[in-house]
């Protein structure tokens, strides 16, 4: 009697692992030319644990006001994503209420990208972006 054995290699393909960025690094991040967000520059800053992130929004509705969400948790994927709602009084005693929506995903080592949506209040007008207006960030290289 003869006994045949057969293997069988099963070809896995590897887990891929999330983009997540280096803990402690600074991304700069660039909105669309678009209604309500000012085109230009915010940041990414990442916790030295690279587990949370920092962001510091770009100039909005035509004011200087810069808004702020601390700790936003970076899923295992490399997603993440908050809202924040806050009011600031001018000395002028004009009351702003600001509503931000922000996303996105660390898509590779060197790119992130997502969404952000702003609204701004006072008695006399609204401001708001479009919703959901893209974004893209990149890795800082600073000068040494």
């Amino acid at each position: 009697m003869v006994w045949v054995v057969l293997v069988v290699l099963a070809v896995i393909p590897p887990v891929s692992e999330a983009a997540l960025p280096e803990k402690g690094d600074v991304w700069v991040a660039t909105t669309e030319n678009s209604k309500g967000i000012t085109r230009g520059d915010f940041s990414l800053k990442i916790s030295s644990t690279g587990r949370r992130l920092t962001v510091r929004f770009p100039q909005m509705c035509g004011r200087t006001v810069r808004g702020t969400i601390r700790r936003i948790a970076i899923s295992r994927k490399g997603r993440f994503s908050a809202r924040r709602e806050y009011s600031q009084v001018r000395d002028s005693g004009e009351v702003f209420r600001w509503s931000l929506k922000f996303a996105g995903r660390f898509a590779t080592k060197g790119r992130a990208d997502g969404d952000l949506t702003a609204v701004m209040r006072t008695r006399q007008r609204t401001c708001r972006s479009p919703r959901n207006a893209p974004w893209t960030a990149r890795p800082f290289v600073g000068m040494t």
